[in-house]
């Protein structure tokens, strides 16, 4: 049989296309495609057939099953529908592309990269499908390679806005942020409608520190989109890092107004309103807590700390969060053979006049150099002075990885063969824990700045103690537990107290009134524990309430909070900040710390017992919820730790009228402090380096990793 020209083979598939006999249609023009790969007319028919299947399978679909990937329900209804799909139409374009978006969402990024090629295969001149599949190249670390599929779409376009954008995040993610501006520019110049490019120039311009010029990018993406919630939250947060709560809340409800249900914009506002105290406008959302992170979209942990305190709920929040930011990994963690010290590298980005470097100094003093060789790669802001000469004078190894890429820290780590890698960030602002997404060192520890799960497979350990994490809670946690004695908290028995303080006048303090003192964080003062302090002024005539003023918004709403209570505004003193050693000082000028619930006074607790001030907790479930109690217990005082608000309420009211008991308490502070093991820095060392030399050895012996606890007598 003579064989069919192109043209009539064309024609015949057409024919039968018309016909409804879409297998013979398909065949015929396959067979074209076999002969000549490149003809446009056969791959453009093809794909039609494809999509008229695809539609036809569509059209059975109940009417609420859109397919979409905007939530990871939507994805992954998405993904199971498409993952059949291409089984029966393995031929479709659509039904490729959408199968790599629905597993890109779900963080399934190898099935992505599978699907974005099998699309591109059936279109290799779609630019679109070669950013898609650089973007998975980029979020699997493999950064070179998504370079190369965005340099091949601007061949394919070399207007391509969106390869522009693309290789914008990518110097972002390097750290070269001067020349991912010149990329976003670069996009905008090609498409100045693109809301997506200003987002991303907002976001690059707020961490060059030009907050003003964010703002305005923001606004302009949203002149560009006024229905993008994306640049409202941009918008909104940027506000709040500005000190400006209320243009925030508004950029977060407007961003409400067009996805009420959308749960990261919740935790933003509750976030929000809880730094500034204003428990009314947060009322609504607070009602939705629990669901947040757990029933939901992730949502960034931290911010649901002081409103949510149940173990379990942080626990499955921070494990959704971690499987959307992360997705499925292999074990990247490296393989060294032992040196003669344990090498252990510390991250974070607060190396310099902070809460975690107040504590932290201690241990790194103290560190047996003979045993433990001490790398600290900071990506924090570097002023100099007394904290870097510090850090520089007490580690063998000191390196600013601020302005490097993760791949560029990743292979100066390795070439140190770190034994024993400690996050001080978690979750917590400016927090770089993708780092170890990707292996930094064989044991990867989760240790002081973030007082919970991390709830990712790539953390090993948390450095702990059974108050914090009792057996109630160890459920509740992915990492291994390593237990040490006392308390889980280092401190430093050489901190500084000024010599001389403010008097109480001079604080704005009454001289002989009794004064209830709370210096936690706004955002960590809820209605429940006000309402006790409010009563507690009622009850004590003369005493004054003495907080820290964080910003004026908190400042205003609190003093009217307690108006609302029938208590004067001017019972509420507020301190200003002041350098650390005279924080210490003033903190003499109280007579009792009464702490907050959901999440507890840390270091703040640590501070006001160095100090000899008493601090009065109320025990509750979570990790940052049972801090204050390891601490109280840690200095021989679980007299002061309660179970329950009467308790809490009883017990203090009990210590401001009776001041012999009150004294007693301060006494065994002032006198005990250097012999209490809270304070006792070389055994809180000895204790801790027990603990990483175990976790060492059970990795060295290849033994499966399991909770350890310390024992003094060990060592």
């Amino acid at each position: 049989m003579t064989k069919l020209s192109v043209r009539q083979t064309l024609s015949r598939a057409k024919s039968f296309a018309r016909k409804g006999e879409m297998d013979k249609a398909k065949a015929l023009y396959q067979s074209i495609l076999d002969d000549f790969p490149s003809n446009i007319s056969a791959k453009r028919e093809l794909e039609k057939l494809s999509q008229a299947q695809v539609k036809a399978t569509l059209s059975d679909m109940p009417a609420d099953q859109v397919l979409s990937v905007e939530t990871e329900e939507d994805a992954r209804r998405t993904y199971d529908f498409t993952s059949t799909l291409v089984k029966s139409v393995p031929s479709s374009l659509v039904a490729w592309s959408l199968l790599g978006d629905a597993s890109r969402k779900l963080g399934l990024l190898n099935e992505a990269e599978s699907a974005y090629r099998k699309a591109i295969e059936l279109d290799p001149s779609s630019a679109d499908l070669q950013n898609k599949l650089g973007v998975v190249y980029r979020e699997q670390g493999r950064i070179e390679e998504g370079v190369l599929c965005y340099q091949k779409a601007l061949s394919l376009d070399s207007r391509n806005a969106e390869a522009y954008v693309n290789l914008g995040i990518v110097f972002r993610k390097l750290g070269r942020l001067e020349e991912a501006e010149l990329f976003y520019r670069k996009a905008i110049e090609f498409q100045p409608t693109s809301s997506n490019a200003f987002n991303n120039l907002g976001n690059v311009l707020r961490l060059l520190g030009r907050p003003q010029d964010a703002v305005a990018a923001f606004e302009q993406a949203l002149r560009n989109d006024p229905s993008s919630r994306l640049a409202l939250n941009n918008l909104g947060s940027t506000y709040r890092t500005q000190m400006m709560f209320d243009k925030a809340i508004n950029a977060f409800e407007r961003s409400l107004e067009l996805a009420p249900d959308c749960a990261d914009t919740k935790a933003e506002l509750i976030w929000t309103c809880a730094n500034i105290c204003d428990w009314e406008s947060s009322k609504r959302w607070l009602a939705q807590a629990a669901d947040l992170g757990t029933a939901s979209d992730p949502v960034q942990p931290f911010m649901m700390i002081s409103v949510d305190g149940s173990a379990q709920n942080q626990y499955l929040r921070a494990k959704t969060y971690a499987r959307c930011t992360f997705g499925q990994q292999a074990d990247l963690r490296p393989q060294w053979p032992a040196g003669e010290r344990i090498r252990i590298g510390y991250f974070g980005s607060d190396f310099h006049d902070h809460a975690t470097m107040h504590l932290i100094s201690g241990l790194l003093r103290s560190h047996d150099r003979s045993r433990f060789e001490i790398f600290v790669y900071s990506y924090g802001v570097h002023s100099g002075g007394e904290w870097h000469d510090f850090i520089i004078e007490h580690c063998d190894h000191f390196f600013d990885i601020s302005g490097q890429g993760d791949h560029v820290v990743l292979e100066l780590v390795h070439s140190h063969q770190i034994d024993v890698a400690f996050d001080l960030k978690g979750y917590t602002k400016d927090s770089r824990i993708e780092l170890f997404q990707y292996g930094l060192a064989p044991i990867q520890i989760s240790y002081l700045g973030y007082p919970g799960t991390v709830a990712a497979d790539f953390m090993d350990y948390i450095i702990a103690d059974e108050v914090v994490i009792s057996e109630k809670q160890r459920a509740f946690f992915s990492e291994k537990i390593i237990y040490l004695p006392n308390s889980y908290q280092p401190n430093d028995n050489q901190r500084m107290i000024a010599p001389r303080s403010v008097s109480r006048s001079e604080a704005g303090l009454p001289e002989n009134g009794f004064v209830f003192c709370c210096f936690n964080n706004s955002y960590k003062i809820s209605s429940s524990e006000f309402d006790i302090w409010m009563r507690l002024l009622d009850d004590v005539e003369g005493s004054v309430l003495w907080l820290l003023n964080t910003n004026e918004f908190a400042k205003t709403n609190l003093k009217a909070e307690a108006k609302k209570r029938n208590i004067a505004p001017e019972r509420i003193v507020f301190a200003d900040w002041v350098p650390q050693d005279e924080h210490l000082a003033r903190f003499k000028l109280a007579d009792l710390f009464v702490d907050t619930f959901i999440c507890n006074a840390h270091t703040t607790a640590s501070d006001a017992l160095w100090a000899g001030v008493p601090v009065v907790t109320m025990v509750g479930d979570q990790f940052p919820a049972r801090v204050a109690a390891s601490l109280l217990y840690a200095v021989g005082l679980g007299e002061l730790v309660t179970s329950s608000k009467a308790d809490y309420e009883h017990l203090i009211k009990t210590l401001a009228t009776d001041p012999a008991r009150l004294r007693a308490l301060r006494e065994h502070l002032e006198g005990d402090r250097m012999r209490l093991p809270l304070f006792d820095t070389e055994r809180y060392t000895r204790n801790f380096e027990e603990g990483i030399a175990e976790a060492y050895a059970i990795y060295s012996n290849g033994e499966k990793r399991r909770d350890i606890w310390v024992s003094e007598e060990r060592h």
